[in-house]
């Protein structure tokens, strides 16, 4: 069964926030009473969290404007399913605990797009009905409950369910610098993109494209800082890299860099791009442990694979394995060699460290992989570094998307203008509150920012008969030089 939802948020404002905060990112939080402040890269610390050690956690978390730890969440322990959302305090927020969700399945916590108060939790569970089958899931977190410490107001409001990846789920900017595409494999039909905006999350495209389906059942799913390429890694040495396009949210140009092959060094489950996009790297897991590097501006890129490290399956790291690795908001790789917690070596001191890429803009060996660079003190790294998007990539100024160009003065039209009767079958008419007043045109644009009606004189009625059902901004501009703007819906 799949779902496309056009999802509605009635409890959200229409107050929108327009600032390119980037310090959300800045915290990573993950079990065992673990976790990394990146506000200072040259004193990163590590401070205390209420999740257990046990188990291949996954992860999400997020800060607030200024880069203070906000909320994050996880499973408590990998023998129990469901997902727990903890505040700053370490404590599992209101209506935060077990929701949909499996400790080893991946979720994302991103800020609401274009909504300050708001946080959006994606999340990934298994479907109980069908074997095989995975759901998403969307929660809403208010910032400003519980003594600003939150509480989620939606959750486990269904999206999709199908054969998708436990492990593929990704984020990134829109080219108006506001909203976010979010992207999940399914297994039958290929890649699911939904657009998060002001007016909720709706479904826009399944394409189909790149290696096959069964290859891509784990694996990593993610973005390039400058959200112009997407990597995807999996099974049968699976490394699939696009271009991907912030307007339409589509991807095209298929790399198939990987080496097909089903012996143990090529079962891939995490990688990442270089800061500047120009460099991958990938490493499998369980008994094999190597890293690769790949460039993307070679003229063979599969031929430009270099080995940076590998840990020989003798010893003390016989039970480790390689698990998620992450670009982190300093510009270097970290990277966690970490026990499955069930070899005998727990307290092995691989696991009380993370490796790290100092220079990984830099091909070869040049990126400096260096073992065990960073220490997590008595503490250890439980396989998954947090799922974290990029919060630094802006508007495509100019472009045909960057539809918030001059909007910072737009005022709810609510206050100025009647529109009725809203939600409507097609026709809408409009009437101006100040009577010394007239609109001078009117404008209507679908969610994705395209226009679909325009108008440069004043007419009482504006009709979208002709359009889908869904949710559009209208905008009208008056002889006073005001704009206003408000969503309707047709139905």
């Amino acid at each position: 069964m799949k779902k496309k939802i056009i999802f509605l948020l009635s409890i959200l404002s229409m107050s929108w926030f327009f600032g390119h905060a980037q310090k959300e990112g800045n915290i990573w939080c993950f079990p065992d009473q673990l976790g990394i402040d990146f506000n200072d890269t040259s004193n990163i610390l590590t401070f205390t969290s209420s999740v257990g050690i046990h188990g291949n956690l996954n992860q999400s978390t997020i800060a607030d404007n200024n880069g203070n730890l906000f909320c994050y969440a996880s499973g408590k322990d990998f023998s129990i399913h469901g997902l727990y959302v903890y505040d700053k305090n370490h404590n599992v927020m209101p209506n935060g605990g077990l929701l949909q969700g499996h400790p080893n399945f991946a979720s994302i916590l991103l800020n609401y797009s274009g909504i300050d108060s708001m946080v959006c939790l994606l999340h990934i569970s298994i479907d109980p009905s069908i074997s095989n089958f995975y759901r998403l899931f969307y929660s809403v977190i208010n910032k400003n409950l519980n003594s600003g410490l939150g509480d989620l107001v939606i959750r486990d409001s269904l999206l999709y369910d199908a054969r998708i990846s436990s492990e593929k789920l990704a984020v990134v900017k829109h080219g108006n610098g506001r909203d976010w595409w979010v992207f999940i494999y399914d297994r039958d039909s290929g890649y699911v993109s939904y657009l998060l905006s002001p007016m909720g999350i709706s479904q826009v495209n399944i394409q189909h494209i790149g290696s096959n389906g069964d290859s891509l059942y784990y694996g990593k799913l993610i973005f390039s800082n400058d959200g112009s390429k997407m990597m995807t890694v999996g099974a049968f040495g699976t490394v699939d890299v696009f271009d991907f396009d912030r307007c339409t949210g589509l991807l095209s140009n298929w790399r198939d860099i990987g080496e097909h092959l089903t012996s143990e060094p090529y079962q891939y489950l995490s990688a990442a791009f270089s800061p500047n996009g120009n460099l991958i790297y990938v490493s499998p897991f369980n008994l094999t442990k190597n890293f690769y590097q790949f460039d993307l501006n070679a003229s063979n890129i599969t031929a430009s694979k270099v080995l940076l490290n590998s840990y020989p399956d003798t010893g003390l790291t016989q039970w480790n394995t390689y698990n998620w690795h992450n670009l982190a908001p300093d510009g270097k790789i970290y990277i966690p060699i970490v026990s499955n917690y069930q070899g005998p070596n727990i307290d092995n001191v691989t696991t009380q460290h993370l490796d790290v890429i100092e220079y990984p803009d830099s091909v070869g060996t040049a990126c400096h992989y260096i073992r065990q660079a960073f220490s997590l003190g008595s503490h250890h790294a439980a396989a998954c570094l947090p799922n974290m998007p990029y919060y630094g990539l802006g508007a495509m100024t100019g472009s045909a998307c960057d539809s918030l160009t001059g909007i910072k003065n737009v005022t709810e039209i609510n206050n100025a203008v009647e529109v009725f009767p809203n939600p409507s079958s097609g026709v809408f008419s409009l009437k101006l509150k100040d009577v010394n007043d007239k609109i001078i045109s009117t404008e209507v644009e679908d969610i994705l920012g395209n226009r679909v009606l325009f108008t440069k004189y004043f007419s009482s009625i504006f009709d979208l008969s002709a359009y889908s059902d869904g949710i559009y901004v209208l905008r009208v501009q008056t002889q006073k030089k005001k704009t206003f703007a408000a969503k309707v819906v047709k139905q």
